[in-house]
């Protein structure tokens, strides 16, 4: 027979459990940080002691994150989305080379400062294009995963819909529409 003792610390996790061999009929006494103790008795046979999670649960528990992960970032490269034909690199280091050039040959100073300043917001829209990772990438992630993640989430079609996940990607995951009654 093993006494556990169960308790709750100041300032530390609200339950803390921890093993002692033998306390015999006194009351446990009050340590320094202790709020609470209450002891309880619990035996278990050899071999047949608790364990901690099984290979299988760490494992859903990997696939989970994988799966919210894919959703998110999907959904927020979604929601940093333009509307509008889409800038790419090509367009940006074309106009930047054209004011490049006009500043070359402004000769009116208030213009050449609003030349600078639209070549410093290219370049730095420059930046954040090249930074920002494929959409058609996060796209094929979130198409792999959505599927189990709205199983596990019970997350209808017309809530992918309301938050603006397009048809066809959820046709694509494989979530059918649902009907609203």
């Amino acid at each position: 027979m093993v006494k556990i003792h169960l308790m709750t610390l100041v300032g530390r996790r609200p339950w803390d459990l921890t093993v002692v061999e033998d306390l015999g009929n006194q009351p446990p006494g009050r340590s320094k940080g202790v709020a609470f103790r209450q002891t309880f008795s619990y035996s278990w046979e050899e071999g047949n002691r608790p364990m901690g999670m099984s290979e299988e649960h760490k494992q859903a528990i990997a696939r989970g994150r994988v799966e919210a992960r894919a959703v998110k970032d999907y959904l927020e490269a979604l929601g940093h989305r333009r509307r509008g034909r889409p800038v790419n690199r090509e367009t940006l280091q074309q106009r930047l080379t054209g004011i490049t050039g006009q500043l070359e040959t402004e000769p009116d100073p208030m213009r050449r400062v609003e030349l600078v300043q639209a070549r410093i917001d290219l370049e730095d829209h420059l930046a954040a294009v090249t930074a920002e990772p494929d959409f058609a990438d996060l796209e094929r992630e979130f198409v792999k995963h959505v599927k189990p993640y709205s199983e596990r989430k019970s997350i209808s079609y017309s809530a992918w819909r309301e938050v603006g996940v397009p048809a066809k990607t959820l046709k694509a995951a494989g979530i059918r529409e649902t009907r609203r009654r």
